[in-house]
Protein backbone atom coordinates (compact mmCIF):
# COMPACT_ATOMS: atom_id res chain seq x y z
CA UNK A 1 0.00 0.00 0.00
CA UNK A 2 1.07 3.15 -1.21
CA UNK A 3 2.58 5.93 1.74
CA UNK A 4 -0.10 8.58 2.72
CA UNK A 5 0.62 11.75 0.87
CA UNK A 6 0.85 13.88 3.90
CA UNK A 7 3.76 11.41 4.68
CA UNK A 8 5.98 13.98 2.78
CA UNK A 9 6.67 15.62 6.15
CA UNK A 10 7.33 13.37 8.95
CA UNK A 11 9.52 13.17 12.45
CA UNK A 12 12.65 11.81 10.26
CA UNK A 13 12.56 15.33 7.71
CA UNK A 14 11.73 17.52 10.75
CA UNK A 15 14.56 15.87 12.68
CA UNK A 16 16.80 16.17 9.60
CA UNK A 17 15.91 20.29 8.48
CA UNK A 18 16.46 21.09 12.52
CA UNK A 19 20.42 19.23 12.70
CA UNK A 20 20.85 21.08 8.80
CA UNK A 21 20.14 24.64 9.99
CA UNK A 22 21.76 23.98 13.62
CA UNK A 23 24.94 23.16 11.85
CA UNK A 24 25.07 26.49 10.00
CA UNK A 25 23.45 28.20 13.26
CA UNK A 26 24.47 27.31 16.16
CA UNK A 27 21.90 29.39 18.06
CA UNK A 28 19.21 27.72 16.66
CA UNK A 29 17.04 25.81 19.13
CA UNK A 30 16.54 22.65 17.54
CA UNK A 31 14.83 20.84 20.54
CA UNK A 32 12.32 23.78 20.76
CA UNK A 33 11.80 23.82 16.80
CA UNK A 34 11.45 19.68 16.75
CA UNK A 35 8.81 19.93 19.42
CA UNK A 36 6.62 22.42 18.09
CA UNK A 37 6.75 21.12 14.26
CA UNK A 38 5.80 17.60 15.43
CA UNK A 39 2.98 18.65 17.72
CA UNK A 40 -0.09 15.90 16.63
CA UNK A 41 1.64 15.24 13.66
CA UNK A 42 -0.43 12.36 13.13
CA UNK A 43 -3.49 14.17 13.17
CA UNK A 44 -2.39 16.86 10.18
CA UNK A 45 -2.79 16.45 6.79
CA UNK A 46 0.26 17.38 4.55
CA UNK A 47 -0.41 21.10 3.93
CA UNK A 48 -1.27 21.80 7.51
CA UNK A 49 2.05 19.73 8.37
CA UNK A 50 3.93 22.14 6.43
CA UNK A 51 1.99 25.47 7.67
CA UNK A 52 2.95 24.02 11.22
CA UNK A 53 6.28 23.31 10.10
CA UNK A 54 6.44 27.20 9.11
CA UNK A 55 5.39 28.45 12.78
CA UNK A 56 7.76 26.85 14.51
CA UNK A 57 10.71 27.60 11.87
CA UNK A 58 9.32 31.68 12.29
CA UNK A 59 9.80 30.98 15.99
CA UNK A 60 12.67 29.54 15.84
CA UNK A 61 14.85 32.02 13.42
CA UNK A 62 15.91 35.36 13.58
CA UNK A 63 13.32 37.81 12.57
CA UNK A 64 16.06 39.94 11.39
CA UNK A 65 15.04 39.81 7.41
CA UNK A 66 19.24 39.81 6.30
CA UNK A 67 20.45 37.13 8.63
CA UNK A 68 17.23 34.97 8.47
CA UNK A 69 17.41 35.08 4.45
CA UNK A 70 21.41 34.30 5.07
CA UNK A 71 20.73 31.33 7.14
CA UNK A 72 18.25 30.24 4.34
CA UNK A 73 20.72 29.98 1.54
CA UNK A 74 23.05 28.60 3.63
CA UNK A 75 20.75 25.37 4.31
CA UNK A 76 19.92 25.02 0.41
CA UNK A 77 21.40 22.04 -1.32
CA UNK A 78 23.68 23.16 -3.99
CA UNK A 79 22.19 21.30 -6.79
CA UNK A 80 19.76 24.44 -8.39
CA UNK A 81 17.82 21.71 -11.04
CA UNK A 82 16.80 18.76 -9.30
CA UNK A 83 14.12 16.23 -9.07
CA UNK A 84 11.11 17.66 -7.75
CA UNK A 85 9.68 14.71 -6.49
CA UNK A 86 12.27 14.36 -3.62
CA UNK A 87 11.49 15.59 0.21
CA UNK A 88 14.87 15.02 2.10
CA UNK A 89 17.19 16.80 3.67
CA UNK A 90 20.46 15.38 2.62
CA UNK A 91 23.95 16.89 4.59
CA UNK A 92 24.52 18.86 1.43
CA UNK A 93 21.37 20.53 2.15
CA UNK A 94 17.71 21.15 2.01
CA UNK A 95 15.87 20.82 -1.36
CA UNK A 96 12.35 18.65 -2.67
CA UNK A 97 9.43 19.05 -0.13
CA UNK A 98 11.37 20.20 2.63
CA UNK A 99 11.38 23.57 0.89
CA UNK A 100 7.68 24.57 0.96
CA UNK A 101 7.71 25.19 4.98
CA UNK A 102 10.78 27.49 4.15
CA UNK A 103 9.13 29.14 1.03
CA UNK A 104 6.13 30.05 3.23
CA UNK A 105 7.87 31.70 5.63
CA UNK A 106 9.50 33.87 3.33
CA UNK A 107 6.50 35.34 2.41
CA UNK A 108 5.35 35.89 5.98
CA UNK A 109 8.70 37.76 6.91
CA UNK A 110 9.74 39.85 3.21
CA UNK A 111 5.85 41.14 2.89
CA UNK A 112 5.53 44.28 2.86
CA UNK A 113 9.15 45.77 3.97
CA UNK A 114 11.29 43.53 1.95
CA UNK A 115 9.58 42.75 -1.18
CA UNK A 116 11.73 42.36 -3.69
CA UNK A 117 14.11 40.74 -1.30
CA UNK A 118 12.05 37.53 -0.89
CA UNK A 119 11.16 37.56 -4.56
CA UNK A 120 15.12 36.95 -5.04
CA UNK A 121 14.89 34.42 -2.23
CA UNK A 122 11.87 32.18 -3.57
CA UNK A 123 13.93 32.66 -7.20
CA UNK A 124 16.54 30.15 -5.26
CA UNK A 125 14.13 28.13 -3.47
CA UNK A 126 11.89 27.22 -6.55
CA UNK A 127 15.41 25.83 -7.99
CA UNK A 128 14.97 22.91 -5.01
CA UNK A 129 11.69 22.97 -5.03
CA UNK A 130 8.58 24.90 -6.47
CA UNK A 131 7.61 28.06 -4.62
CA UNK A 132 4.40 28.18 -6.54
CA UNK A 133 2.25 29.10 -3.34
CA UNK A 134 4.23 31.33 -1.52
CA UNK A 135 4.34 33.60 -4.41
CA UNK A 136 0.62 34.39 -4.52
CA UNK A 137 1.01 36.43 -1.09
CA UNK A 138 3.22 38.64 -3.26
CA UNK A 139 0.93 38.73 -5.99
CA UNK A 140 -1.94 39.31 -3.68
CA UNK A 141 0.07 42.28 -2.01
CA UNK A 142 1.38 43.72 -5.06
CA UNK A 143 0.55 42.36 -8.78
CA UNK A 144 1.98 45.42 -10.49
CA UNK A 145 5.13 45.13 -8.44
CA UNK A 146 5.75 41.22 -8.53
CA UNK A 147 5.31 41.13 -12.08
CA UNK A 148 7.80 43.22 -12.99
CA UNK A 149 9.90 40.61 -11.76
CA UNK A 150 8.04 37.33 -12.40
CA UNK A 151 7.91 38.44 -16.33
CA UNK A 152 11.57 38.38 -16.27
CA UNK A 153 11.82 34.97 -14.97
CA UNK A 154 10.42 33.67 -18.06
CA UNK A 155 13.72 34.07 -19.90
CA UNK A 156 15.76 32.28 -17.53
CA UNK A 157 18.06 29.70 -17.78
CA UNK A 158 16.75 27.55 -15.03
CA UNK A 159 13.20 25.51 -16.15
CA UNK A 160 12.24 25.42 -12.38
CA UNK A 161 12.70 29.37 -12.09
CA UNK A 162 10.30 29.79 -15.55
CA UNK A 163 7.82 27.58 -14.45
CA UNK A 164 6.98 29.77 -11.54
CA UNK A 165 6.50 32.54 -13.60
CA UNK A 166 3.57 30.62 -15.03
CA UNK A 167 2.60 28.44 -12.33
CA UNK A 168 2.99 30.72 -9.29
CA UNK A 169 0.66 32.82 -11.64
CA UNK A 170 -2.33 31.05 -11.86
CA UNK A 171 -5.48 32.28 -11.00
CA UNK A 172 -6.95 28.84 -9.70
CA UNK A 173 -4.20 27.02 -8.68
CA UNK A 174 -4.85 23.77 -6.45
CA UNK A 175 -4.07 24.14 -3.09
CA UNK A 176 -3.41 27.78 -3.56
CA UNK A 177 -5.13 30.76 -2.76
CA UNK A 178 -7.23 32.20 -5.47
CA UNK A 179 -6.07 35.47 -7.48
CA UNK A 180 -9.30 37.01 -7.62
CA UNK A 181 -7.60 40.16 -9.80
CA UNK A 182 -6.04 37.75 -12.28
CA UNK A 183 -9.78 35.89 -12.18
CA UNK A 184 -11.47 39.50 -13.20
CA UNK A 185 -8.44 39.52 -15.76
CA UNK A 186 -6.27 37.51 -17.38
CA UNK A 187 -4.72 40.18 -19.07
CA UNK A 188 -1.56 40.68 -17.21
CA UNK A 189 -0.61 36.75 -18.06
CA UNK A 190 -0.43 37.47 -21.81
CA UNK A 191 3.37 38.21 -21.93
CA UNK A 192 4.16 35.28 -19.51
CA UNK A 193 2.16 32.87 -21.51
CA UNK A 194 2.97 34.36 -24.89
CA UNK A 195 6.95 33.91 -24.11
CA UNK A 196 6.50 30.42 -22.57
CA UNK A 197 4.23 29.07 -24.86
CA UNK A 198 6.71 26.94 -26.99
CA UNK A 199 9.30 26.38 -24.13
CA UNK A 200 12.05 23.97 -24.89
CA UNK A 201 10.62 22.16 -21.42
CA UNK A 202 7.54 20.10 -21.38
CA UNK A 203 6.98 20.98 -17.32
CA UNK A 204 6.87 24.20 -18.30
CA UNK A 205 4.85 24.27 -21.11
CA UNK A 206 2.17 21.59 -18.86
CA UNK A 207 2.29 24.54 -16.60
CA UNK A 208 0.87 27.55 -19.48
CA UNK A 209 -1.83 24.92 -20.45
CA UNK A 210 -2.68 24.26 -16.79
CA UNK A 211 -2.71 28.36 -16.57
CA UNK A 212 -5.06 28.83 -19.42
CA UNK A 213 -7.07 25.98 -18.45
CA UNK A 214 -7.83 28.00 -14.95
CA UNK A 215 -8.36 31.23 -17.11
CA UNK A 216 -10.83 29.44 -19.25
CA UNK A 217 -13.24 28.84 -16.27
CA UNK A 218 -13.70 32.90 -15.74
CA UNK A 219 -13.08 34.31 -19.23
CA UNK A 220 -13.49 31.40 -21.94
CA UNK A 221 -13.15 34.75 -24.50
CA UNK A 222 -9.52 35.34 -23.43
CA UNK A 223 -8.77 31.58 -23.88
CA UNK A 224 -10.71 31.47 -27.46
CA UNK A 225 -8.97 34.35 -28.69
CA UNK A 226 -5.28 33.09 -27.46
CA UNK A 227 -5.89 29.97 -29.68
CA UNK A 228 -7.01 31.78 -32.64
CA UNK A 229 -3.88 33.96 -32.40
CA UNK A 230 -1.08 31.33 -31.44
CA UNK A 231 -3.06 28.03 -33.26
CA UNK A 232 -0.35 26.53 -35.30
CA UNK A 233 -1.41 22.98 -37.17
CA UNK A 234 1.97 22.57 -38.32
CA UNK A 235 3.18 22.41 -35.00
CA UNK A 236 2.33 19.60 -32.71
CA UNK A 237 4.15 20.74 -29.83
CA UNK A 238 2.02 23.69 -29.76
CA UNK A 239 -1.04 21.82 -30.72
CA UNK A 240 -0.59 19.52 -27.84
CA UNK A 241 -0.17 22.72 -25.48
CA UNK A 242 -3.55 24.15 -26.62
CA UNK A 243 -6.07 21.26 -26.56
CA UNK A 244 -4.68 20.27 -23.13
CA UNK A 245 -5.23 23.96 -21.98
CA UNK A 246 -8.79 23.76 -23.56
CA UNK A 247 -9.62 20.55 -21.84
CA UNK A 248 -12.81 22.10 -20.14
CA UNK A 249 -14.27 24.37 -22.92
CA UNK A 250 -13.91 21.15 -25.52
CA UNK A 251 -15.85 19.23 -22.51
CA UNK A 252 -18.27 21.83 -22.35
CA UNK A 253 -18.53 21.57 -26.08
CA UNK A 254 -17.87 25.18 -26.35
CA UNK A 255 -18.12 25.34 -30.53
CA UNK A 256 -15.77 27.90 -31.54
CA UNK A 257 -13.09 26.31 -29.71
CA UNK A 258 -14.17 23.19 -31.17
CA UNK A 259 -14.22 24.72 -34.85
CA UNK A 260 -10.27 26.28 -34.50
CA UNK A 261 -9.58 22.53 -33.65
CA UNK A 262 -11.81 21.60 -36.62
CA UNK A 263 -14.42 19.64 -35.03
CA UNK A 264 -17.15 21.30 -37.45
CA UNK A 265 -20.58 20.51 -36.78
CA UNK A 266 -21.53 16.99 -37.27
CA UNK A 267 -23.59 15.97 -40.21
CA UNK A 268 -25.60 12.80 -40.05
CA UNK A 269 -27.48 10.95 -38.06
CA UNK A 270 -27.30 9.05 -34.51
CA UNK A 271 -29.25 5.58 -32.82
CA UNK A 272 -28.21 5.88 -29.07
CA UNK A 273 -29.57 2.92 -26.76
CA UNK A 274 -28.97 1.02 -24.12
CA UNK A 275 -28.68 -2.41 -22.76
CA UNK A 276 -30.78 -2.08 -20.36
CA UNK A 277 -33.70 0.56 -18.72
CA UNK A 278 -33.00 -0.34 -15.06
CA UNK A 279 -29.26 -0.26 -13.45
CA UNK A 280 -28.42 -2.67 -10.73
CA UNK A 281 -26.88 -0.65 -7.89
CA UNK A 282 -22.93 -0.94 -8.23
CA UNK A 283 -23.36 -2.19 -11.97
CA UNK A 284 -23.07 -1.39 -15.30
CA UNK A 285 -25.28 -0.07 -18.38
CA UNK A 286 -23.71 -0.41 -21.52
CA UNK A 287 -24.52 2.16 -24.73
CA UNK A 288 -24.42 1.42 -28.32
CA UNK A 289 -24.23 4.54 -30.79
CA UNK A 290 -25.09 3.97 -34.25
CA UNK A 291 -23.21 6.67 -36.51
CA UNK A 292 -24.19 6.96 -40.30
CA UNK A 293 -23.10 10.55 -42.26
CA UNK A 294 -25.04 13.07 -44.42
CA UNK A 295 -22.03 14.27 -45.72
CA UNK A 296 -19.83 13.85 -48.77
CA UNK A 297 -16.81 14.89 -47.08
CA UNK A 298 -14.83 13.68 -44.05
CA UNK A 299 -15.51 14.80 -40.82
CA UNK A 300 -13.45 14.75 -37.30
CA UNK A 301 -15.40 13.58 -34.67
CA UNK A 302 -15.59 14.07 -31.55
CA UNK A 303 -17.68 12.25 -29.42
CA UNK A 304 -18.37 12.03 -25.88
CA UNK A 305 -21.08 10.86 -23.68
CA UNK A 306 -22.56 13.29 -20.82
CA UNK A 307 -24.11 11.16 -17.78
CA UNK A 308 -26.99 12.62 -15.73
CA UNK A 309 -27.01 11.95 -12.90
CA UNK A 310 -29.66 12.25 -9.71
CA UNK A 311 -28.71 14.18 -7.32
CA UNK A 312 -30.08 14.27 -3.77
CA UNK A 313 -32.81 17.65 -3.87
CA UNK A 314 -34.13 15.09 -7.45
CA UNK A 315 -32.51 16.71 -9.99
CA UNK A 316 -30.28 15.59 -12.54
CA UNK A 317 -26.48 17.02 -13.02
CA UNK A 318 -24.55 16.50 -15.78
CA UNK A 319 -21.19 14.73 -16.13
CA UNK A 320 -19.48 14.91 -19.45
CA UNK A 321 -16.98 11.75 -20.28
CA UNK A 322 -14.49 11.03 -23.56
CA UNK A 323 -15.91 8.26 -25.70
CA UNK A 324 -13.87 8.38 -28.62
CA UNK A 325 -12.03 10.60 -31.35
CA UNK A 326 -12.13 9.85 -34.86
CA UNK A 327 -9.59 12.47 -36.58
CA UNK A 328 -11.03 11.80 -39.79
CA UNK A 329 -14.21 9.52 -40.67
CA UNK A 330 -15.34 8.76 -44.41
CA UNK A 331 -18.78 8.66 -43.55
CA UNK A 332 -19.43 4.89 -43.50
CA UNK A 333 -21.87 3.56 -40.78
CA UNK A 334 -20.12 3.36 -37.72
CA UNK A 335 -21.26 1.39 -34.35
CA UNK A 336 -19.59 2.18 -31.22
CA UNK A 337 -19.98 0.61 -27.47
CA UNK A 338 -19.36 2.24 -24.28
CA UNK A 339 -19.83 0.78 -20.16
CA UNK A 340 -20.37 3.12 -17.67
CA UNK A 341 -19.45 2.01 -14.43
CA UNK A 342 -21.81 2.81 -11.19
CA UNK A 343 -19.33 1.19 -8.98
CA UNK A 344 -18.77 3.85 -5.81
CA UNK A 345 -16.20 5.91 -5.85
CA UNK A 346 -14.81 8.54 -3.59
CA UNK A 347 -15.52 11.10 -5.64
CA UNK A 348 -18.54 10.48 -6.68
CA UNK A 349 -22.15 9.57 -4.42
CA UNK A 350 -25.11 8.17 -6.30
CA UNK A 351 -28.66 8.48 -5.92
CA UNK A 352 -30.85 6.27 -6.85
CA UNK A 353 -33.79 7.32 -9.48
CA UNK A 354 -34.24 8.41 -13.05
CA UNK A 355 -31.02 8.62 -15.22
CA UNK A 356 -30.34 10.04 -18.55
CA UNK A 357 -27.48 9.55 -20.85
CA UNK A 358 -26.76 11.66 -24.46
CA UNK A 359 -24.31 11.53 -27.06
CA UNK A 360 -22.54 14.58 -27.60
CA UNK A 361 -20.69 15.31 -30.98
CA UNK A 362 -18.36 18.33 -31.43
CA UNK A 363 -20.07 19.56 -28.96
CA UNK A 364 -23.46 19.42 -30.04
CA UNK A 365 -25.94 17.01 -27.90
CA UNK A 366 -28.07 14.50 -30.87
CA UNK A 367 -29.59 12.07 -28.71
CA UNK A 368 -30.37 11.10 -25.35
CA UNK A 369 -32.00 7.64 -23.41
CA UNK A 370 -33.12 7.11 -20.03
CA UNK A 371 -32.61 4.57 -17.55
CA UNK A 372 -33.24 3.86 -13.67
CA UNK A 373 -30.32 3.19 -11.25
CA UNK A 374 -31.86 0.99 -8.69
CA UNK A 375 -31.70 1.33 -4.69
CA UNK A 376 -28.77 -0.28 -2.97
CA UNK A 377 -31.79 -1.93 -0.39
CA UNK A 378 -32.56 -3.88 -3.41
Amino acid sequence: MPEPFKEKFNVALITALAETIQDRFPEFTAENFINSAIKDLDSLELKQRSMQITEALHQCLPIDFNHFAEIIRAILHPDDNMDMNLARVEKEGVRGWAIMPLADLVAIRAIPEYFDEGLILLSELTKRFSAEFAIRDFILMDLSKAFTTITQWTTSDNEHLRRLASEGARPRLPWGKQLPDLIRDPQPLMPILESLLDDDSEYVRRSVANNLNDIAKDNPGFVIDFVACHIATDNRQRMRLLRHACRTLIKQGEPQILALFGYTRFTGNTVLTLDTEQVSWGGVVSATLNLSSNSRDNQSLMIDYVVWHQKVNGKLAPKVFKWKVIDTWNGASLTLTKKHSFKPVTTRRYYPGLHKIQVQINGEVFDEVSFTLMSDKH
